[in-house]
């Protein structure tokens, strides 16, 4: 996610920019069918802007 040749060239702040749009905060209000998150959106956010500043690493499971 942060390689800006592999994610179209966004910089954290675009990519903390892109969580307050309505594509992501579409999770939140819960519609018919479908279940709230099990964080508030603040709450992701500030986890998300964490993760961000150290590194956004994604742990890999190893195949069994």
């Amino acid at each position: 996610m942060l390689d800006p040749k592999r994610n179209g060239g966004k910089s954290h702040r675009d990519l903390i920019e892109h969580m307050n749009t309505d594509l992501v905060r579409w999770a939140w209000p819960q519609g018919e069918g479908r279940k709230k998150p099990p964080l508030s959106y603040e709450d992701f956010t500030t986890k998300f802007k964490l993760w961000l500043e150290k590194g956004a690493v994604a742990p890999v499971e190893e195949a069994k």
